[in-house]
């Protein structure tokens, strides 16, 4: 129940912080400069509802960090793929962002505004690298991550064993049954063990050899 709370909120928090964030920035891209002089006169004071849009812009980043940490919180297995969510979390929140400058300053909509085109160019240059970077390690990173059902024979090749007593060819003595121990307990350390063990296979950290050595002698420990 915990897990599947918090990965909605987390997951619902970052969708509304990345939509207000987009909107805020949107809407202050196509304002362009302005100030409330009070005493002095303006020349290009600021619309209604400017500080509603920068409250968005401010809140709708910070509430995507948070929205991070409550889905990285949520427990159970897999502490890579976490971390790989919020990363490409981070990554779309950045390209949302420089869409939204862009076609506030360039799109349709615009104002024609050179501040507002150049504001737009300015994070557009520096949020796009901060955007394709994390979006792709993320998306890379959650297909490098090893499956359960990848570990246990269409991946690569491994069988997890039973614990069931084997009967020897050409008798009819049966091998001893080795001591009680729970079998779930077992068969879930092994496939974690499994699961890091292929992740380091496929990030490049050991070699095939390696990981062939590795993997009988977990075998062999069940």
């Amino acid at each position: 129940m915990r897990y599947w709370l918090a990965a909605l909120l987390g997951l619902g928090l970052a969708a509304v912080s990345i939509a207000a964030a987009t909107w805020g920035l949107y809407g202050l891209i196509r304002t362009g400069t302005c100030a409330d002089g009070g005493a002095y006169q303006v020349v290009q004071p600021c619309p209604e509802g400017t500080g509603l849009r920068v409250g968005g812009l401010v809140g709708g980043i910070f509430g995507t960090l948070i929205a991070i940490a409550i889905y990285a919180a949520r427990g159970g297995s897999g502490n890579a793929r976490r971390g790989n969510a919020g990363v490409l979390a981070f990554g779309m929140l950045m390209l949302a962002l420089s869409a939204a400058a862009l076609v506030a300053a360039f799109g349709p909509a615009s104002t024609d505004r050179a501040d507002s085109k150049i504001g737009a160019a300015i994070a557009a240059f520096v949020m796009l690298p901060l955007g394709i970077g994390p979006v792709i390690y993320g998306l890379r990173g959650r297909r490098a991550t090893p499956s359960i059902m990848g570990m246990t024979g269409m991946d690569s090749g491994i069988t997890i064993p039973s614990m069931a007593s084997s009967v020897m060819s050409g008798g009819s003595s049966v091998t001893p049954a080795p001591a009680p121990v729970p079998a779930a307990d077992q068969e879930g350390e092994a496939i974690d063990r499994l699961e890091r063990l292929q992740a380091l296979k496929v990030s490049g950290a050991i070699t095939e050899s390696e990981f062939q050595a590795k993997k009988a002698e977990i075998l062999r420990d069940m």
